[in-house]
């Protein structure tokens, strides 16, 4: 099992495979604001968003603002990250992206 790491979002595993359970850590700049509530913000798609959830993280001392959940199918795994208090996190309006693969 692999995972892609920055300072700020940890996906693993990596690949992302549909069906399986993915686990994103934040410590990105909400976390570092001392947030009380964290969501992470999802959907799948190449070019518009679909399925789209804001999944609600919990935080781990050990680990910082963590969710796991079940990517169902897709071809691309798209989040960014909000706080309770309307603040999001886009990654520079980029968002955070991830091929999924088929289990074959």
């Amino acid at each position: 099992m692999k995972s892609i790491a920055n300072n700020e979002v940890t996906v693993n595993p990596n690949p992302i495979i549909a069906g399986e359970i993915v686990e994103v850590i934040y410590n990105g700049m909400l976390a570092q604001a001392n947030t009380k509530e964290l969501y992470l913000h999802a959907g799948v798609g190449l070019d518009n968003w679909k399925d789209i959830k804001a999944i609600k993280m919990n935080y781990q001392a050990n680990k910082g603002w963590v969710a796991n959940f079940k990517v169902n199918n897709g071809v691309r795994f798209n989040f960014c990250f909000k706080d309770s208090a309307g603040n999001w996190d886009n990654n520079q309006y980029q968002n955070w992206c991830y091929d999924i693969k088929v289990n074959s």
